[in-house]
């Protein structure tokens, strides 16, 4: 009759029975009693929440009645209660055993009640624009999975100047920035990141053509866009040149670049389209996988042509045309972070030095704005977080100076010039961390940074470039792997 109840379960069990005794079953000699059943066997149950049992008694010939004169009895009150009826209640995480007791049999169900593990603000996280509202609410999360929506919280932000929260959880966006909500249930809190943007339009436009490709080469000429080389499956480094139409949004395929390679630098000067150094550890002449080689592509001819070398080899150096000079900045060579500064002169067709970085960096967001070039973030060494600050070189200055530091830190970003600003979109939190959907673009004349709408999707290694006042994003890498799809951006 035991066989199923808990050891310290017994003695419980005959205190019911000495109630059970005056309540037993109604029965015939006809069809007899042969047994009780509690159904379900098992309950799974929040705090706070009620399920019933329900106790029917077996006959011989295998009807079942209803057991109304059972008396029902918890293991372990603590954790769920039982009233007379059946009707269970949770109380608290755990385990127990309910049982459903007569004169001559019982039967008994497992209960488990859901472990409270924290509170949860749902939606989270979430961007507004200026004035815009968003009403959130709070939920218990359980350790099954399961979430209850929470009443009466006390809700406040850390920055009320950027986003302002109401005592229901009425979030109102202020000015752009970032702030956060926190919503507190007796001792419990939870937190939610709200990013208020100025303003930014993201449309998906058509697909590269071939392999999903990271860590290309973009650059924009004569009102296209030029996707050209990056890293496709088992990091493979492509040839590949690929021309966007944006009047016609369409993709054509060019000349393949001399040397297969990712993680060049890619610059415009003298309407040619520079891929410099890279990573390729089949190419000849790598060092640790990093190239010297400088190749141009000239579109009015459409012909790829070779360039003096760079002194050093390097890979994932940041680089633009500040002058008519292209400069090559940084990068690595294997494990090595460089802070070197190489300048070409393509009407020389010759290489010369220039102010080293303060400090060794590769994969920064890059871009030359009114006679300055500028470094937002990137990777330093040893691996792996990423830096926040914006560094800035003047056309025949004497080195590097700093200015405002990117609000969110990040390398491997797509980057390009928009209307006078830098915008860098997406990357990582380091080579390891996180990938980000964050926009941001620096404004020289203010010296400010200002969030703007985020990437529709987390990516790292995409290349970017502007024509016609359009920011165009394509390539990358996501959560899922490498991808092909493409964007444009505007304000």
């Amino acid at each position: 009759m035991f066989g199923r109840a808990p050891a310290g379960f017994v003695s419980s069990l005959l205190a019911a029975l000495a109630v059970g005794a005056c309540n037993g079953a109604s029965t015939s000699p006809e069809d007899p009693v042969t047994d009780l059943r509690v159904e379900p066997e098992e309950l799974f149950m929040l705090p706070g929440e009620t399920l019933p049992l329900i106790a029917r008694y077996v006959h011989e010939s295998g009807r079942l009645t209803a057991a109304h004169d059972v008396v029902w009895v918890s293991y372990d009150s603590t954790v769920a209660r039982v009233d007379q009826s059946g009707l269970v209640e949770g109380v608290t995480g755990g385990s127990t055993t309910v049982a459903a007791v007569s004169s001559d049999f019982a039967d008994f169900a497992t209960v488990e009640v859901d472990r409270l593990i924290g509170l949860e603000i749902q939606p989270e996280p979430i961007e507004l624009l200026i004035g815009a509202t968003q009403q959130l609410r709070v939920y218990e999360s359980f350790q099954g999975g399961r979430m209850r929506e929470v009443q009466g919280a006390d809700w406040m932000s850390t920055r009320p100047g950027v986003a302002q929260v109401s005592s229901d959880g009425l979030v109102e966006a202020v000015s752009n920035g970032q702030a956060t909500i926190v919503a507190q249930v007796d001792a419990l809190f939870a937190e939610a990141t709200v990013v208020v943007v100025v303003s930014g339009t993201w449309v998906e436009i058509a697909s590269m053509p071939g392999e999903p490709v990271r860590a290309g080469h973009a650059a924009a000429l004569d009102g296209r866009v030029y996707y050209i080389g990056g890293n496709v499956a088992f990091d493979t480094p492509t040839p590949f040149t690929y021309i966007y139409d944006p009047t016609t949004n369409t993709w054509t395929s060019g000349p393949d670049m001399p040397t297969a390679r990712n993680w060049g630098t890619v610059a415009v000067a003298n309407d040619r389209i520079h891929v410099i150094g890279g990573v390729n550890a089949g190419a000849p002449g790598n060092v640790d996988s990093r190239l010297f080689v400088n190749e141009a592509f000239d579109p009015l001819i459409q012909q790829w042509s070779t360039y003096a070398p760079m002194t050093f080899p390097r890979g994932g150096a940041a680089g633009d045309t500040l002058g008519g000079l292209i400069y090559v900045i940084g990068g690595s060579r294997g494990p090595l972070a460089l802070d070197s500064v190489e300048v070409y002169d393509p009407a020389a067709n010759a290489w010369s030095l220039a102010p080293a970085l303060p400090h060794p960096l590769l994969v920064p967001a890059t871009g030359s704005i009114g006679g300055r070039l500028y470094l937002a973030g990137g990777e330093g060494r040893p691996c792996c977080d990423a830096r926040p600050e914006l560094l800035w070189f003047e056309s025949g200055g004497g080195g590097w100076s700093t200015a405002a530091p990117i609000p969110t830190p990040r390398a491997y970003a797509a980057s390009a010039v928009l209307d006078g600003r830098l915008v860098v979109v997406g990357g990582a939190t380091g080579g390891y961390g996180d990938i980000l959907t964050a926009v941001e673009a620096y404004d020289p004349a203010t010296n400010e940074w200002s969030r703007y709408r985020s990437l529709p999707v987390p990516t790292r290694e995409a290349s970017a470039a502007v024509v016609d006042g359009v920011l165009y994003v394509m390539g990358g890498r996501t959560g899922e792997g490498n991808t092909t799809r493409a964007f444009t951006f505007s304000w």
